[in-house]
């Protein structure tokens, strides 16, 4: 349910998730795959570019600022919260694999371009503070969406 019509409910942003790691994911797997073949190793500790820095900071939790998002990573149909749920899991997971493939690398002397915005360029260590920053961003309006619900729910009860 939507708290308000113009606000994704509770499934909707757990589907935006699920459509930013499939966009996310195989940019991030590209960049560690052209980060090793030109040899680009080191070791930390890494530093963030000014867009890593300014797009992490604008997407934690607490909101400051509503974005509109790409037509792409709308959710248009969520699926059953079971299945919601199982592909979240599942892209987490495969994250987890694609962090442990980046080991040994020099994070910060990789480029790579958002799929959000192709002009948006960051170093890839930016980019992977910034990608769960925006699912923290989405978790946060999830329980949101859920406390609001939860006291629409409680009140009219009262009535």
């Amino acid at each position: 349910h939507r708290p308000e019509p113009e606000r994704w409910s509770i499934g909707e942003q757990i589907v935006h998730l699920n459509l930013a790691s499939q966009a996310y994911l195989p940019a991030i797997e590209e960049a560690i795959e052209q980060g090793r073949a030109s040899g680009s190793f080191g070791a930390g500790p890494y530093r963030r570019d000014f867009l890593g820095w300014m797009l992490a900071r604008l997407t934690e939790p607490p909101v400051r600022l509503r974005v509109k998002t790409r037509d792409e990573f709308v959710p248009v149909r969520t699926g059953t919260s079971g299945e919601v749920l199982r592909t979240f899991e599942e892209h987490q997971v495969r994250s987890v694999a694609v962090l442990q493939r980046a080991a040994g690398l020099a994070l910060d002397r990789i480029e790579v371009a958002s799929p959000y915005d192709p002009r948006l360029r960051m170093n890839l260590y930016s980019f992977l503070r910034t990608v769960p920053a925006h699912q923290r961003h989405h978790l946060w309006l999830a329980e949101r969406t859920r406390m609001i619900l939860a006291r629409a729910d409680a009140l009219e009860v009262a009535l």
